[in-house]
């Protein structure tokens, strides 16, 4: 038993030192995202997620983290995760590819102003270099979490941070701690620099009700037979 415990501080230890390696090289590259991020959701954008196997649960998780935040005292901020929709994945993968099914949706929701994060151990998960291709050509911000050198994710996204390890399990980890950090830094950075709390008013201040319309002209006598129960006389 002595050996199986010295196994398990081996690999939390393995997993400690990968991540401190990760964050003393990209500290400043983290802040830097938190602040886009952060600044692109209070100007009204939203921040799409998305992912493979446990990524696409890791994709799961920041939704969940941005639309309800763990500290309630924090607002609600727009995130959805694109694998989410079992019905809308799969279909995109019958009727088209597997390798459409991001970068298709990211053409449906995206806009100028909108995040995206997507999360691939290899950096080569063809549907997330699509979705991120997508993404850049909407004017999106795009985010990659990935290892193992970055792969063609490095060659396509905004931000990209690499992970030092070709171990899927200590990569995976250290994306979990990353996209806390960038959670926690963006609830920071609105609550702390004005100008991001001036726009994050602007946008949530409620649109001015719209002049009392006309009323409706006279509806023709066949459609309100046929539909009686829309138009009650």
């Amino acid at each position: 038993m002595a050996e199986v415990s010295d196994l398990v501080l081996e690999w939390a230890s393995e997993s400690a030192f990968i991540k401190q390696k990760f964050f003393r090289d990209h500290a400043p590259q983290v802040a830097a995202c938190a602040r886009d991020l952060a600044r692109r959701l209070a100007s009204g954008g939203k921040l799409l997620a998305f992912g493979n196997g446990g990524s696409a649960s890791d994709a799961l998780h920041i939704a969940v983290e941005f639309t309800n935040p763990v500290i309630k005292e924090r607002p609600p901020l727009p995130a959805v995760a694109l694998n989410a929709d079992v019905a809308i994945v799969t279909s995109l993968a019958n009727d088209f590819d597997y390798s459409e099914i991001f970068s298709r949706q990211v053409e449906v929701y995206a806009q100028p102003g909108d995040v995206l994060i997507g999360l691939s151990t290899s950096g080569d998960s063809p549907n997330v270099v699509k979705a991120f291709e997508a993404g850049k050509r909407l004017g999106a911000l795009t985010i990659a979490l990935t290892g193992k050198g970055g792969g063609r994710c490095a060659t396509v996204a905004d931000y990209v941070f690499a992970v030092p390890s070709h171990n899927i399990l200590r990569i995976q980890e250290c994306h979990l701690t990353l996209y806390h950090i960038l959670w926690d830094l963006t609830h920071t950075l609105l609550h702390y620099e004005p100008g991001l709390r001036r726009a994050a008013r602007a946008v949530s201040t409620p649109p001015a009700r719209a002049p009392h319309a006309d009323p409706p002209g006279p509806v023709d006598p066949a459609l309100a037979e046929l539909y009686p129960f829309l138009f009650p006389q």
